[in-house]
């Protein structure tokens, strides 16, 4: 058998099936039972190894006499039926299952190298780069290391300046308005460089409260402030950054409400719908002008994108004629905004304590419709983050995804939809390239305390997200951007030290008090 895809050769038979077929008699005549189960057992590896499969480390294997090893090999043999009908997403699922329940299987180096080239089907080519990575790190015989090497190598060129090293992201989150004098810029990339900055991170448009509004990069779409990525991305990339575009799909100051794109939102004093400042995500025509406005920007030459939560769905929005419609089309109920008894108010994150971070919410009783109500807006909206994700990797398919969650979506999964319609777990299923948690408290100054304690904050949100997702190189944690001028910054950072109360792959955003989150 023979991967014609690659054109390699099926690896020799795995040392655990001749050793099978040699039990049962102490002249080496296998018996019936041992020569069924090696028959078996040789027939899952050949389906699931494949081409190039690697294969384990050298390792003292378990007793062939125990059902765990017959129940990897069906596991494996299931996961490789699934990459050969196409079926990646089932593939995928199995194989990353099959990796946290079996961390010591003697084909766990199989399974990540199978789990590489799902990712690679499916156009996630950085996951399938960690994956490769690991594998390198574990596989002993030379053929499998060059097969390894040599993936690695191509999708290293595929990435460019966004294929991350594998101790984790370091980077600087700032507003593009605030980036040094032109004159000056490709200085203060190299400074960054040598501080050990992997990634900058970069408004694509202005900011609440930034004049005129406008976006930074180049398109007809919206009126064009100051071209800054496209001045920036060649600079950062010669120096081996990679750049991020910072996007708030909810929020864009230089839209006309004549375009009747804008949410409504409940008013529980009044009992009655209003008109926010912020667009409408389910609105299909908003919708198709993000994806017009994205690909202007894919086309800026920009790494990835990161959809950030400063403008969340809380929980009096969300009532535009498309929200109310989809909800009933998906649960057949007319909802009646008069019926759920229980919309709060938001609340001020600067009046909050430090400690409110990780104190349980009391939630009074609501109606069944509020729940769902809740539940649905959070799905909705990741469903037209895929679409967006699916429209753009159409034409840009180097172009990564992060998405931006409050801390809540961590350490209190019900505030956080309740609050800010987040659900980290259904977003998992969404596969972004990377999740960006918040450490804390956003970095208000007149909050005592919160600098320090968003430091804190931050290694516990880091492992937590590590146990719900599983992969510490898809898991971006912010912190606090130390103080002083963004011109000499490089000089105040220390990643190493910052880093190290991590789990090892997790990355840093270094970010200051203008982009926390609310």
């Amino acid at each position: 058998m023979t991967d014609r895809s690659r054109g390699h050769e099926h690896p020799a038979v795995h040392p655990q099936v001749a050793h099978s077929m040699m039990a049962g008699s102490a002249l080496g005549r296998p018996s019936a039972k041992a020569f069924q189960f090696a028959l078996a057992l040789l027939a899952a590896v050949l389906l699931w190894s494949g081409c190039a499969s690697p294969r384990a480390p050298s390792a003292r294997l378990p007793s062939y006499s125990d059902p765990n090893v017959e129940a990897q090999a069906r596991l494996l043999q299931h996961a490789r039926a699934y990459h050969t009908q196409g079926r990646y997403e089932q593939a995928a699922k199995l194989l990353r299952n099959f990796i946290h329940t079996y961390p010591r299987s003697p084909f766990l180096t199989d399974s990540r190298w199978w789990l590489a080239r799902v990712y690679e089907r499916t156009g996630d080519l950085k996951a399938a780069l960690a994956q490769y990575r690991m594998v390198e790190q574990a596989a002993t015989e030379a053929t499998t290391l060059r097969q390894v090497r040599s993936r690695i190598a191509e999708l290293e060129t595929l990435l460019g300046a966004s294929s991350l090293k594998s101790n984790g992201l370091t980077g600087l989150m700032i507003p593009s308005h605030r980036l040094p004098a032109v004159p000056d810029l490709e200085e203060w990339l190299r400074t960054l460089a040598r501080a050990g900055v992997t990634t900058l991170v970069l408004d694509a448009w202005t900011r609440h409260g930034v004049t005129p509004a406008g976006v930074y990069f180049r398109t007809d779409r919206a009126p064009v402030n100051w071209d800054i990525l496209g001045r920036l991305v060649p600079l950062a990339h010669q120096h081996g950054l990679a750049v991020f575009a910072a996007v708030t799909l909810r929020r864009m100051n230089w839209l006309e409400p004549p375009l009747q794109w804008n949410d409504s939102a409940y008013d529980p004093s009044s009992r009655q719908l209003r008109p926010t400042p912020y667009l409408d995500i389910f609105n299909p025509a908003f919708q198709d002008h993000l994806i017009s406005l994205l690909t202007d920007l894919a086309a800026s030459g920009v790494d990835g994108m990161l959809f950030r939560s400063d403008a969340p769905l809380g929980p009096t929005e969300g009532f535009s004629a498309f929200g109310l419609q989809g909800f009933e089309r998906d649960f057949h109920i007319q909802l009646d905004p008069l019926r759920l008894s229980w919309l709060p108010e938001q609340e001020d994150p600067a009046s909050r304590s430090p400690k409110a971070l990780t104190a349980p919410k009391p939630l009074p009783e609501s109606a069944p419709e509020f729940w769902r109500w809740s539940g649905w807006k959070a799905r909705e909206t990741l469903k037209v983050m895929d679409r967006l994700r699916r429209a753009l990797r159409g034409a840009s398919p180097k172009l990564q995804f992060a998405l931006e969650i409050h801390p809540e979506a961590v350490t209190d999964p019900v505030e956080a939809l309740v609050r800010y319609g987040e659900d980290l777990l259904e977003a998992k299923r969404g596969r972004f390239d990377c999740y960006v948690a918040g450490s804390g408290l956003s970095n208000t100054p007149s909050v005592p305390g919160s600098l320090g304690q968003a430091r804190e904050n931050g290694p516990a949100i880091a492992a937590r997200m590590l146990e719900l997702l599983g992969e510490p190189e898809r898991i971006w944690v912010e912190v606090p951007l130390p103080a002083g001028d963004l011109e000499r910054v490089g000089e105040r950072l220390n990643p190493a030290s910052d880093q190290a109360a991590m789990t090892k792959g997790i990355g840093l955003i270094y970010l200051g008090n203008s982009v926390s989150l609310p």
